[in-house]
């Protein structure tokens, strides 16, 4: 049976690089997410450019075991937001997402990033009719397909979203906007550091902490403040001053408010009220979270979307 890269032309296209390639493309900004990827990644289709300028990634073609590592490999590209489209082919189906939207949750619905499952082998080039290599070439694939990629959906603007309905909801329970956003940034900077690694459980342990003290409702002021005194002590060259903080005057409400919205929880209730649970702060380029947290900083308070520009 002929493979998708086979049935789309790819493999006699010069603007796909095959994964095994992707090192000769060092210098654009894209080849450092594409090797996170492994051997998931088939290969990345480009317009324009080339191994010397800036190409643009246009389509990732991925290989899965299955359904559930099919949605695995959709959320941690989304989570790079560096591609509009997603193929991912296994022995069962070829999944189409777009690379550009994303929502967690067991079910792929309308909504959730998900655009179409092909079991028929048979009708691929029918279905995903747009995505051959001559019509990215030639433009068809925006027209037929472009309606899938929202920008407002990408995970820069998601995460913006969600830091400020958090930062609203810590206003309304009575903390100023200047420490609400210093709350918030510093666990941004801390989910960064524990998705990463660098807050391992061994570490953690070493620190007499566990992370249910500090990532969880049952957050405690006692514990986060003493996970920070040791951060700040450390000298394994992290920058901890991208999300400065100051614990005056932030109370153990607001701690648990911000802690459980991290995990994905509300605090009163434990249903997921903040889409936090999308986000994996392991794929998500640190420049993208530190403009991420600028434009949060300068957020209005009125609950107004700030514009791209």
């Amino acid at each position: 049976m002929r493979s998708l890269v086979q049935e789309l032309g790819y493999d006699a296209s010069a603007n796909f690089v095959e994964a095994g390639d992707i090192s000769a493309y060092g210098a654009q900004p894209f080849s450092h997410l594409c090797r996170k990827l492994g051997e998931r990644l088939q290969g990345v289709y480009l317009i324009g450019g080339d191994k010397t300028q800036s190409a643009v990634p246009v389509v990732a073609v991925c290989r899965a075991a299955d359904e559930a590592e099919a949605r695995e490999i959709h959320a941690l590209i989304w989570n790079q937001d560096f591609v509009p489209f997603v193929l991912v082919e296994s022995a069962a189906s070829v999944r189409l997402y777009s690379g550009f939207q994303y929502q967690s949750g067991a079910e792929e619905v309308p909504g959730s990033g998900f655009i179409e499952a092909l079991t028929d082998f048979n009708k691929i080039g029918e279905i995903l009719d747009g995505f051959q290599s001559e019509k990215i070439d030639n433009g068809e694939l925006w027209q037929k397909w472009g309606s899938y990629v929202d920008p407002d959906r990408r995970v820069d603007w998601h995460l913006l979203h969600n830091l400020e309905l958090l930062g609203q909801k810590l206003r309304d329970q009575g903390l100023d906007k200047t420490l609400a956003h210093a709350l918030i940034g510093r666990f941004v900077y801390l989910r960064y550091l524990l998705d990463r690694g660098f807050l391992s459980p061994r570490k953690l342990t070493k620190w007499e902490l566990t992370s249910d003290q500090v990532f969880s409702h049952r957050a405690t002021l006692t514990a986060f403040r003493s996970l920070n005194e040791h951060l700040d002590d450390e000298t394994d060259g992290l920058n901890g001053a991208i999300f400065p903080f100051n614990h005056s005057h932030i109370k153990q409400q607001h701690l648990r408010t911000v802690a459980a919205a991290f995990k994905g929880d509300d605090v009163q209730s434990g249903q997921a009220v903040f889409d936090f649970e999308a986000y994996n702060f392991s794929y998500i380029p640190i420049e993208t979270l530190s403009v991420v947290y600028e434009q949060f900083l300068h957020a209005p308070t009125d609950g107004k979307r700030i514009s791209e520009g």
